[in-house]
């Protein structure tokens, strides 16, 4: 069976505060995108607890343990599994800011659990996730969601893009996260950003921010450059997602403008 696990944009990103456990507070509405990579779990004749990961698509560093090896040791931590061979085909770019990693490990928890009949206690799946990254809760459901505290807390959100048109331009290179968070400027505390999308689309241009566009955009000036391109083709909004690198606009219709960078567009 093929699992689809699919991108996220951030519709705002105040970091509001760094907390003694060494993460950060934030605000943010994480909303899911129909860009999706690729998962398949395939049981193979071999010692249990065992995983054999093949990799294809987007390139990703593999310096750092993969978050689907992670999530498939925690598991072995709990029950005697399989053997298996998971294909993981990757279109979402890593270090993108589009929570491709997270969604990964959040998407084959999933599937572990259902094709092979996994008993987990309640709120014991939501712990698991959450120790692979602050966001991969939300991957557990996939729906709007405006998210605090560490990126834990969810409340979910009514779907406020329907049948809008969204541009993502990617960037080859990608942006630390964790270098990302050192820089930000922790800023003052802002309007609720679940008052402030209720207003027009075209306003939020001049209300909602990304806190981490300071830093992305003297890292990669280049990034910049892409938003305004978004913006001059005619978007409702635009913003960096996540920690970076990529930007995204939101549009009533397909823009006419033809983006030379690499990109993905469709309906959201």
């Amino acid at each position: 069976m093929i699992y689809f696990s699919p991108a996220k944009i951030n519709i705002g990103l105040s970091v509001l505060a760094r907390r003694p456990d060494g993460y950060h507070s934030i605000e943010s509405l994480l909303y899911p995108v129909p860009l999706h990579d690729l998962i398949e779990i395939q049981a193979i004749e071999s010692e249990t607890n065992r995983i054999d990961l093949r990799l294809s698509g987007c390139p990703i560093e593999q310096s750092q343990p993969n978050s689907i090896n992670k999530a498939y040791f925690q598991l072995a931590q709990l029950f005697s599994l399989p053997a298996v061979r998971v294909y993981l085909h990757k279109q979402i770019p890593a270090k993108s800011g589009l929570g491709g990693g997270s969604g990964d490990a959040s998407t084959f928890l999933k599937a572990m659990i259902s094709q092979f009949k996994l008993k987990l206690k309640e709120g014991q799946l939501f712990d698991l996730a959450l120790q692979n990254g602050s966001d991969c809760p939300f991957f557990l459901q996939s729906q709007p969601a405006i998210v605090t505290g560490r990126g834990e807390k969810l409340e979910a959100f009514t779907p406020i893009l329907n049948k809008l048109f969204l541009v993502l331009l990617f960037d080859e290179k990608g942006i630390s996260t964790r270098e990302a968070f050192e820089s930000v400027q922790i800023q003052p505390y802002s309007p609720k950003l679940a008052d402030l999308l209720q207003e027009p689309i075209e306003s939020w241009r001049d209300q909602i921010f990304n806190d981490f566009e300071a830093y992305a955009f003297r890292q990669m000036p280049e990034l910049l450059a892409k938003k305004q391109s978004l913006y001059e083709a005619g978007a409702l909004y635009a913003s960096l997602s996540g920690s970076g690198s990529v930007v995204y606009g939101i549009f009533k219709t397909p823009p006419a403008k033809t983006f030379k960078t690499p990109h993905w567009k469709g309906y959201l």
